[in-house]
């Protein structure tokens, strides 16, 4: 369980204590455990969901989002940030690396992040709770498919052992944890469940990996913050289809 835990203080900022030496393996064969952890994450958020019955539902939403950046420690966020900046400044490869690993943050970063906290806001009070259970996961799975299709952009890096340890069994273990969760919660299998609870996630993967791939192209790979960019802008597609897929469905039916 030591890889586990590691991974766990890897992906979230709950405190964990860790025996013995941590070794690069342990991050490499570590990222078997992240669909887990994006499980336990969408757990968590699906409680706090429950609010509210209680409170007005957009306090509820900002609640859930300063729960969810908070346990996430923000890592993605960063990587969401100093994507714009990188690809927003439209300079060389070597200048948009040095942008991303610059730890100051720039006006399409500012703009960036600003916009993901409106819409995640905004779209969490309409999100049935088989989303907001599960958006973590898609955000992961995409993390996973990025880092098995590209190579690492730079020779070291934090998120070098990501892309070494991905692997394709990874990707469709979660998929496979994505579906039986999805069935658990919705009960049955009907032209609406596929319409609310797959196809999202395909749409939003795929859509987000044709992006990424085309930044990767730019600067020669990915990185740890083309990830974390893949995560979030992944996460809030899936969101945005989740609920689009509802309204339609609502008013179809």
């Amino acid at each position: 369980m030591k890889r586990f835990a590691v991974m766990l203080a890897f992906w979230t900022r709950i405190p964990v204590k860790i025996r013995g030496e941590i070794t690069y393996d342990d991050y490499v064969s570590g990222v078997f455990w992240t669909p887990f952890i994006a499980l336990m994450i969408g757990v968590v958020l699906n409680f706090a969901g429950y609010l509210s019955l209680f409170i007005h539902p957009y306090i509820c939403s900002v609640i859930i989002l300063f729960l969810y950046l908070f346990v996430s420690g923000g890592l993605h966020i960063d990587g969401l940030a100093d994507t714009f900046d990188a690809f927003g400044s439209n300079r060389s490869r070597q200048r948009m690396l040095e942008i991303l690993k610059d730890s100051h943050i720039g006006t399409f970063g500012v703009l960036a992040v600003v916009m993901y906290c409106i819409v995640m806001v905004v779209l969490l009070p309409f999100i049935p709770p088989f989303g907001l259970l599960l958006f973590p996961l898609v955000g992961r799975t995409m993390a996973l498919l990025s880092a098995k299709t590209h190579v690492y952009a730079r020779e070291t890096g934090m998120g070098k052992s990501f892309v070494e340890g991905a692997k394709v069994w990874h990707i469709i273990l979660s998929f496979i944890l994505y579906i039986g969760v999805a069935y658990l919660v919705i009960g049955k299998i009907n032209t609406v469940s596929v319409l609310t609870a797959l196809l999202p996630p395909l749409i939003s993967i795929s859509a987000v990996w044709g992006i990424v791939h085309r930044m990767s192209k730019k600067i020669g790979g990915i990185t740890g913050d083309l990830i974390g960019f893949s995560i979030e802008v992944s996460s809030l597609l899936y969101l945005f289809l989740t609920y689009a897929a509802v309204v339609i469905i609502a008013r179809v039916v």
